[in-house]
């Protein structure tokens, strides 16, 4: 029973914490969290977003736990959220803790499993298509995902994006560009792409597409801004 909701954006689609909710009802505030921040481990303000916006969908943020070597492989979670970042970086931390196969047998047991952009991608069959766009220092033994997924996973798949400075989307036709590269790559039918303003459920193995519109994108991001700030990152 494979139960995954894979993001591209997920801190600024807090409308999503329903979403969550509806796998926990009302006990989801008891819900345990595995935290892996392996893809982007330095940008602590994305991580605490991240964390924040796990809490508004209800977790107690007591609950949420970061994975590290010392993270004991007896502990029981109910969701396993990895962010985002390079996803080979990710790969590679996971297999030097022992972890890839790990999770991969969590959310086979019916774990639920919260990808946020790289950690989306990783769900999928392979992350060679990923290269050309965002290379990784050192060659892996091998660029395969999770495999959760029969096809690969391209996030960002949006001709618009974010701007941080003047509060709206503006044109990322460079990266968008970048991306459809990608889904040429992979060959027709063997990708899933997730625009920035998308996300995907999969429960018990059905799989489902949910959109937001890009000004609720814009109401969430400037709420995030204005309540949480720098003062988030010192306290990720």
């Amino acid at each position: 029973m494979i139960n995954m909701l894979l993001f591209s954006a997920f801190s600024r689609m807090l409308d999503a914490k329903k979403y969550i909710k509806s796998f926990f009802g009302n006990d989801i505030e008891n819900k345990k969290v595995l935290f892996v921040p392996f893809a982007d481990e330095d940008n602590k303000y994305y991580l605490a977003l991240c964390k924040q916006a796990l809490c508004l969908a209800g977790i107690d943020k007591k609950n949420i736990c970061t994975l590290s070597s010392h993270t004991h492989k007896t502990n029981q979670f109910d969701i396993i959220f990895v962010s985002g970042g390079n996803v080979c970086r990710l790969k590679d931390k996971l297999t030097q803790i022992d972890w890839f196969d790990e999770i991969r047998e969590r959310i086979n047991s019916g774990v639920l499993y919260i990808g946020d952009s790289a950690g989306a991608v990783i769900t999928g069959s392979t992350l060679l298509h990923t290269l050309s766009y965002e290379p990784y220092e050192k060659e892996l033994s091998d660029y395969d995902g999770l495999k959760i997924l029969d096809k690969s996973v391209v996030v960002h798949y949006s001709k618009t994006r974010y701007s941080g400075v003047d509060k709206k989307m503006v044109s990322a036709k460079e990266c968008y560009d970048a991306h459809v590269k990608q889904t040429k790559f992979l060959g027709r039918g063997k990708f899933l792409t997730i625009k920035n303003n998308q996300f995907v459920s999969v429960r018990n193995g059905k799989l489902k597409n949910i959109f937001f519109s890009n000004k609720k994108m814009i109401r969430a991001i400037t709420k995030e801004s204005q309540k949480y700030g720098k003062e988030l990152s010192k306290k990720a």
